[in-house]
């Protein structure tokens, strides 16, 4: 109950109307039609928010959490915050940078970083973890288009191309070895919980963070150098898709960093990758938070890393082999839906990985 099972006190508030629901570690947040917020769960962890009820009675466009805190936008483009002030519940000394303008907010687990309207970034919560972004204070005063992060750094990709990082220096949040590649040209940026994977117009790569987590691609610089499309990742791994529909793969070996094995069969025609927290699976390719699952143009399963949450799915060679049209994932589990409608699953069973009851 205390962790957001009991909600019986708002029941004729959560009737009805509700929206959207988001959640921090043990309280969540529910989005009314109307605008309005209601909370429950732990007190200190997001669950009150009766300090700042009256700016939540309307308006609310989105909210964002970190593990404890809350973070609102209204329709006037102003945020509102409540929870853990260690983890950013507590933005009082930014009121007015945050009374307006504020077009999206982002997270780690103990920080928000928001982009307002002018392209500018305001930061708080836990300092050393993405919180206080002060030195960086010139950079991020203008031109930011969209910002990324692992579990306690931030990565904000600017209007010219160029990268700018802060938060825990190992974790992503330092890449001044760096700087000469990120200053032009990024497209996009992908994480895993404690590395960066930039993906720049020419189609090459650039990786910083924790080495064992996917911070390290040194061995793979030459096929990192140009043609990649798409980065994927689990938590602790990442595997890019190649313009000629191969797949490179690097981090932690276990949880999806190291496809060796099915380097032939990755070689060619992977159109997508999914991912669940630990494998991969490519159609050929898609990941859960530890693996990965590739579709190919054939239409056939390829997955790879952490076998009990679906890195392993040799028992459904025949069913995987052909028609797969799309991959879903949990955080453990994969569920493939094939042309002719059906569902395959594969994974953690108590994650979504056995259907096997309602065949």
């Amino acid at each position: 109950a205390e962790a957001g099972g009991d909600s019986r006190i708002l029941q004729q508030q959560l009737s009805s109307g509700v929206r959207q629901v988001f959640s921090t570690r043990s309280a969540f947040t529910a989005v009314k039609e109307n605008g309005s917020l209601v909370t429950w769960g732990n007190a200190e962890e997001g669950g009150d928010s009766e300090s700042v009820q009256p700016q939540l009675s309307s308006g609310v466009r989105q909210v964002f959490s970190t593990r404890t805190a809350f973070a609102a936008v209204k329709e006037n483009g102003s945020v509102v915050t409540w929870g853990n002030a260690e983890d950013g519940g507590d933005s009082r000394t930014l009121q007015q940078q945050l009374s307006s303008g504020v077009r999206q907010v982002f997270s780690t687990r103990v920080a928000f970083a928001a982009v307002k309207e002018n392209g500018s970034v305001v930061t708080w919560g836990n300092a050393e973890d993405g919180g206080d972004s002060r030195i960086l204070q010139q950079q991020l005063s203008s031109g930011v288009r969209q910002v990324f992060s692992t579990d306690i750094a931030f990565a904000a990709v600017k209007e010219n191309g160029s990268v700018v990082t802060w938060g825990n220096a190992e974790d992503g949040g330092d890449s001044r070895t760096l700087q000469q590649q990120l200053s032009s040209g990024v497209r996009q940026v992908f994480s895993t919980r404690a590395a960066f994977a930039a993906v720049k117009e020419n189609g090459s790569v650039v990786i910083w963070g924790n080495a064992e987590d996917g911070g390290d691609s040194r061995i793979l610089q030459q096929q990192l150098s140009s043609g990649v499309r798409q980065v994927f990742s689990t938590d602790i791994a990442f595997a890019a898709v190649k313009e000629n529909g191969s797949v490179v793969t690097w981090g932690n070996a276990e949880d999806g960093g190291d496809s060796r094995t099915l380097q032939q069969q990755l070689s060619s025609g992977v159109r997508q990758v999914f991912s669940t927290r630990a494998a991969f699976a490519a159609v050929k390719v898609f990941s859960t938070d530890i693996a990965f699952a590739a579709v190919k143009e054939n239409g056939s399963v390829v997955t790879w890393g952490n076998a009990e949450d679906g890195g392993d799915s040799r028992t459904l060679q025949q069913q995987l082999s052909s028609g797969v049209r799309q991959v879903f994932s949990t955080r453990a589990a994969f569920a493939a839906v094939k042309e002719n409608g059906s569902v395959v699953t594969w994974g953690n069973a108590g994650g979504g990985g056995d259907s096997q009851g309602i065949q």
